[in-house]
């Protein structure tokens, strides 16, 4: 009877212990697969960072532009009224 109870309980340790050993090979794929997703996370941040940053000297170019357009306005503005008083004293001088 006690022979029997132990061939069980023998038989049910093996069990545990595979269940074990399984539990560990999950645990270690668990790990791995979560140091990826933490390198893929940097690398994400990293991009970001670099998005932010090409954004940031877009909107510097963009003003810098609005400048540029805003100065030729003005020089274009400036030429049309001294090609009018050109205009003028050429009226004048005929």
């Amino acid at each position: 009877m006690y022979s029997k109870l132990i061939a069980e309980l023998a038989i049910a340790n093996e069990e545990l212990l595979f269940q074990n050993e399984e539990k560990e090979k999950r645990a270690a794929e668990l790990l791995i697969a979560n140091e990826e997703k933490a390198k893929r996370a940097a690398e994400l941040l990293y991009a970001n960072e670099e998005l932010l940053f090409q954004s940031d000297e877009k909107e510097k170019r963009a003003a810098e532009l609005l400048i540029a357009n805003e100065e030729k306005a003005k020089r274009a503005a400036e030429l049309l009224i001294a090609n009018e008083e050109k205009a003028k004293r050429s009226c004048r001088a005929l």
